[in-house]
This record gives structure tokens, C-alpha cells and sequence, in this order.
């Protein structure tokens, strides 16, 4: 199933465009075939940026992996609470509505970053 990677953001003032641009120019440096997407989605306060898809899990989780060490994306999200997610478009849209992030994380712990 197609995964996607998903950065909730809990408080702070997040300039998306900003944001996009500096994930866009990461993502043609590093992952150029993949064709990935960056999109905002916004559910009652809860704005989350969407990157994907990716065609499976594990390609899914080495991406995420590897963005949270580069210091261009760390330098976008200064100043800002959140979380980074990964899952299918399904669940994280579960996740979403039901506004269920802690139970989320604990699901994501035991299904994909379990070694």
C-alpha cells in the first residue's frame, strides 16, 4: 500500500509555503525518481504537511528517517511543535478525524519502528 509521511503540527506558526519549498528542493537533491508531493492538510486546528507517496513502508520510513537529520527541514520547522508521522492515507486519515494522535503514536511505535 502506498505510505505517506505526515509532520502534525501541535502549536507554533508554520509558514507553509516556506516549509514546502525547503521539503520540495530536499526532496529533487535526494529522491528525484519518487515524484513526491508535498501537500497541507488542515482538520479543525490540526494543520498537517503530507509527503508522499511512497510505494511501501520500509521506503517510507528511510525517507523519514533520513529527513529528520537534514538540517535545511530542522531549520524550516524551527520554532514549531510536531510530530512526525508516517502510515497509510487511511489511517493517518483516521488519525486525523478521530483526533487520536497519542493513540496513533503508539500504534506506529508497534507497527513500524519496531526493529
Amino acid at each position: 500500500d502506498p505510505h505517506y509521511v505526515a509532520i502534525a503540527i501541535n502549536a507554533g506558526n508554520l509558514d507553509f509555503e516556506k516549509t514546502k519549498k525547503v521539503i520540495d528542493t530536499y526532496n529533487a537533491a535526494n529522491y528525484s525518481v519518487l515524484n513526491l508531493k508535498v501537500m497541507m492538510q488542515s482538520v479543525a486546528q490540526q494543520q498537517i504537511i503530507i509527503i508522499g507517496s511512497f510505494a511501501d513502508a520500509n521506503i517510507c520510513k528511510s525517507y523519514l528517517f533520513r529527513m529528520v537529520n537534514e538540517q535545511s527541514v530542522s531549520d524550516a520547522l524551527k520554532g514549531i511543535n510536531f510530530r512526525n508521522l508516517l502510515g497509510t492515507r487511511e489511517n493517518l486519515n483516521v488519525m486525523i478525524n478521530k483526533n487520536a494522535m497519542s493513540t496513533y503514536m503508539e500504534f506506529m511505535q508497534q507497527y513500524y519502528l519496531k526493529p
